[in-house]
């Protein structure tokens, strides 16, 4: 049985959205529509490509193998249109974006917004080594991470350059000082983020090479909730300098081992980084760099 370009593009569709019904609207057809593409796909490759239950459609091994291909055709076929086309201007759109971290992240999706006020923006947050994998697996558009160790198959535009600094409550006596050991740091109570976050992964590197081990270790999921701890004197972290402005009760204190500065990046699949809503959204973050 000959697989038609239509079929494709509806399990792409389904793959990305994880809900036909949603897939349907993104592509302006019936659901029933959809669901017959992806009943005569499943039927020439001779197997199933979804699972489907009360919370969506969940790619199955097969489906997952095909889907960055199916993706790939998709975005070629949107690029094609829109040359073709010759869009002057970004009136409606869809693009989904992964951050790490609130700040610079917030800043450019507003300025996004602003400019193209006709295109909807999913805005999600993940740990910066699940917002990179977020952008290998097609799972959303574009992330906003420190610059990821593997760049193959990445396009990136760096935003800006940032260090380490303490997190210590205002009336700590740490919070008086210019500078701290990070020693010093690990006899106090410390709050860590999660195993997937870059904070932890830098952390643990400087930690490992100074041979250093907290005394006492909290793991918490978000750098609010770190920002919230520290406030609420349950001990003392590290985080990237600017990444939250918000809590008058936290002072940053450069450390004295953490020199080096870590670089924000923008990234996407390379296939994706011309496509218009995306290219948009990258010459936002060139100027944010500026």
């Amino acid at each position: 049985m000959k697989i038609s370009r239509h079929q494709v593009i509806a399990f792409a569709a389904v793959g990305k959205k994880k809900s036909f019904s949603a897939a349907a609207k993104h592509l302006g057809i019936g659901q029933s529509a959809v669901t017959q593409h992806i009943a005569a796909l499943e039927q020439a490759i001779g197997s199933k490509l979804f699972v489907r239950s009360r919370s969506g459609a969940e790619l199955t091994a097969m489906g997952r193998d095909l889907y960055a291909v199916a993706d790939k055709i998709r975005v070629l076929e949107e690029l094609f249109l829109e040359r073709a086309y010759q869009y002057g201007s970004l009136d409606v759109g869809h693009l989904s974006v992964c951050v790490s971290t609130p700040r610079p992240a917030i800043a450019i999706v507003s300025a996004y917004q602003r400019a193209y006020p006709g295109v909807k923006v999913d805005l999600v947050t993940s740990p910066w080594m699940e917002a990179i994998n977020k952008v290998r697996n097609r799972e959303v558009d574009l992330a906003i991470v420190i610059t990821p160790e593997r760049t193959d198959g990445l396009f990136s535009v760096e935003i800006e350059r940032r260090p380490f600094v303490a997190l210590v409550p205002v009336q700590h006596p740490f919070a008086k000082r210019k500078s701290i050991r990070l020693a010093e740091l690990t006899q106090e109570a410390f709050i860590m983020l999660t195993e997937t976050s870059y904070t932890r992964y830098a952390v643990n590197k400087k930690m490992k090479a100074s041979g250093l081990v907290p005394q006492v270790v909290f793991t918490i999921s978000s750098y609010e909730m770190v920002f919230e701890a520290v406030a609420n004197n349950l001990g003392v972290s590290i985080a990237l300098d600017g990444a939250i402005t918000r809590f008058n009760e936290v002072a940053t204190v450069p450390i004295e081992e953490f020199t080096e500065l870590h670089a924000y990046t923008v990234v996407c699949a390379e296939d994706n980084a011309n496509l218009r809503l995306i290219q948009g959204f990258l010459e936002l973050a060139k100027e944010q760099a500026k």
